[in-house]
């Protein structure tokens, strides 16, 4: 039982002589993990509200939308120019129609000029596209850089727990402890006051016959 005890004790103090080897890497790993999830999370956050504050979603998708609109209104422009030109050629041009085909070429022109102007400059109250796509890029590749970073950690926890694992220091019992042949103690204490008790009855004895001889000696 003394025995046991001692190996628990010991093992408690190792135990606790190791704890800081144990917590102290985990603990530097954890926190680099929660403060990259944290800025990932802010990228995040960044990306949407840079979106809904723009309004565009892709900018690639609106560069592309925008390139539509305008080769439609080119090709109309230049059919409305091309109808000009026919009507023109008549020697007797109708003015109506001469001057609503001029309209129409005037709209069709400063609606190609303003949907290029809004691919490259910025106009009052908006952003061009080409600042909203720099915005987005920068918001997107901090998001990226943020992923990255995330993963670098749970990689990095991973391993601090891998090497805490194998730091770890523990005590090995080899063989249980054993009752010995021949207890030193408290059996020899014991032996002895005994001992001394049969003595000290032996004594007590050799006395109480003296003292009963000697009387009837001198009784006699």
């Amino acid at each position: 039982v003394f025995a046991n005890a001692l190996i628990d004790l010991a093992e408690a103090k190792v135990d606790q002589m190791s704890q800081r080897l144990r917590t102290d890497p985990l603990r530097g790993a954890h926190d680099s993990y929660d403060l990259a999830e944290s800025k990932l999370a802010q990228a995040q956050a960044n990306v949407l509200t840079l979106q809904h504050k723009r309004g565009v979603l892709s900018t690639e998708l609106e560069a592309s939308s925008q390139m539509a609109q305008i080769s439609a209104l080119q090709t109309s422009l230049q059919r409305n120019q091309l109808e000009l030109a026919e009507l023109r050629d008549n020697l007797r041009p109708n003015p109506t129609r001469e001057a609503v085909l001029v309209k129409s070429i005037e709209r069709h022109h400063d609606l190609i000029v303003n949907l290029r102007a809004s691919l490259t400059s910025d106009s009052l109250g908006n952003a061009s596209l080409a600042r909203i796509d720099a915005e987005l890029n920068a918001a997107q590749s901090e998001l990226q850089l943020r992923q990255e970073m995330v993963s670098q950690t749970m990689s990095l926890m991973e391993s601090a727990r891998i090497e805490v694992n194998r730091q770890s220091i523990y005590l090995a019992t080899s063989v249980e402890p054993v009752l010995p042949d021949e207890a030193a103690y408290p059996k020899v204490f014991t032996n002895v006051v005994l001992a001394f008790l049969g003595f000290g009855g032996l004594y007590l004895l050799a006395s109480l016959t003296g003292a009963i001889l000697r009387e009837q000696v001198s009784g006699a």
